[in-house]
């Protein structure tokens, strides 16, 4: 079923600083395919790291990665009880392949799962 919402799930990585891809939870796509331009309008944490790890969630093109959001703007604890989060950055994606991927800065090597929302249905 297609729709605007995906948990992406990342495995921990094997560095700090080297970039992981993502996969959909429902169905482990990992290569996606806009057809139109498309806003990320919310990114959270399934479960809010601790507060050592940092990472940054992106769109990898080829070798590119373009980072839509960090684990600041993406944690649970600052998100309201219902709707969209106040003043996340949305990103707009153009159309085409990519993989959503992580890179995590700091703390000990950790697996994640990040809620998407998207403007369109996408996923």
């Amino acid at each position: 079923m297609t729709n605007n919402i995906a948990t992406l799930v990342f495995a921990a990585p094997t560095a700090l600083g080297s970039s992981v891809v993502g996969s959909q939870q429902d169905n482990g796509v990992s290569i996606f395919n806009f057809l139109a331009p498309t806003s990320i309008i919310d990114a959270t944490h399934e479960v809010d790291p601790a507060s050592t790890i940092f990472y940054q969630f992106g769109v990898r093109r080829g070798t590119n990665i373009s980072i839509i959001s960090t684990t600041v703007d993406m944690l649970r604890a600052n998100r309201p009880t219902q709707g969209l989060r106040p003043g996340f950055p949305s990103k707009a994606i153009a159309p085409g392949q990519f993989q959503f991927v992580i890179i995590q800065r700091a703390g000990v090597l950790t697996a994640t799962n990040i809620r998407v929302i998207a403007n369109r249905p996408v996923f």
